[in-house]
């Protein structure tokens, strides 16, 4: 990270400020501060350069529509580069500020905003991408062999047939992980960030984000998934929302169990995580 910071702003200081799946660093020099970021994952440089231009373009196309975003560097050289096997792409600095938490309501229209603004999109996305991580979690928990994640397995199998089943036609543009942490506050506001996962994805999937974990850890009564099922525009859309919650909160929980067991990830909140799935399912009648 250090050559393409120094090719973007010259003499500078990187600073990590994680490595896990993605190293994301802090860069300084020269009056100016930028975000570096480089994924993990062992997907071939040319996988791995496709998926940073388009998480770029997604960002580029969502400012330009006038959601607020953590944009890509506008330097000179260009906001994606590879040095030495790594694909690193260069954020703006989105100095934390400290707001007052959004309320319920404010969720729902941020997260509204964000899925009209992608419905139009240009860039090509993947189809059912935001759930392809989903897949290679799934197959390093069965060679664990552990009787013990059965039920998740099931679960996940069965989301898998579900969304391998939708038809192109039916799949719409998303950010693919759009949950309140990847709403950032900065000076001018809240800004979107996070978009690796956009990709194809069923009706809602967006707003089944906003909502799963929050649903999955805190109960159908909290206050955000309460206003979140008030949003939705239609009474027919009952059944899809809850469908992609469902979905949502089982790949949530695979992803999170499968960084716990390789270390990369939090292992109390992925058991919190399988111990609350069973009463999701009840909530939306799965089980």
């Amino acid at each position: 990270m250090e050559v393409v910071a120094e090719r973007l702003i010259g003499q500078a200081t990187v600073t990590v400020l994680a490595a896990n799946y993605n190293v994301i660093a802090l860069v300084a020099g020269g009056g100016s501060r930028l975000v570096l970021r480089a994924s993990l994952m062992d997907d071939p440089v040319a996988a791995r350069w496709e998926d940073a231009q388009r998480e770029v373009a997604v960002a580029q196309h969502l400012d330009a529509t006038g959601v607020r975003v953590t944009p890509p560097w506008k330097g000179g050289a260009g906001p994606v580069h590879v040095q030495g096997g790594a694909v690193v792409s260069a954020w703006d600095y989105v100095p934390p500020t400290a707001r007052e938490p959004l309320d319920p309501t404010a969720l729902v229209d941020r997260v509204s905003q964000l899925a009209a603004a992608m419905a139009s999109c240009p860039a090509p996305l993947p189809r059912l991408g935001a759930w392809s991580v989903s897949r290679r979690a799934a197959g390093f928990l069965r060679s664990a062999r552990d009787p013990g994640l059965g039920p998740l397995l099931g679960w996940w199998a069965e989301m898998d047939q579900w969304l391998g089943a939708v038809e192109d036609r039916q799949l719409r543009p998303c950010h693919g992980d759009a949950h309140p942490a990847n709403l950032l506050p900065g000076p001018s506001g809240w800004h979107w960030t996070d978009f690796e996962d956009a990709a194809l994805m069923p009706p809602l999937w967006d707003l089944a984000s906003m909502a799963a974990n929050v649903w999955l850890t805190h109960g159908r009564g909290h206050p955000l998934v309460q206003a979140m099922a008030a949003s939705l525009p239609h009474p027919e859309d009952r059944e899809q929302w809850q469908r992609v919650v469902w979905a949502r909160a089982v790949l949530s929980t695979v992803v999170n169990t499968w960084w716990a067991r390789t270390g990369a990830g939090d292992a109390a909140f992925a058991a919190l995580q399988r111990t609350r799935l069973p009463a999701l399912a009840r909530d939306l009648g799965v089980l």
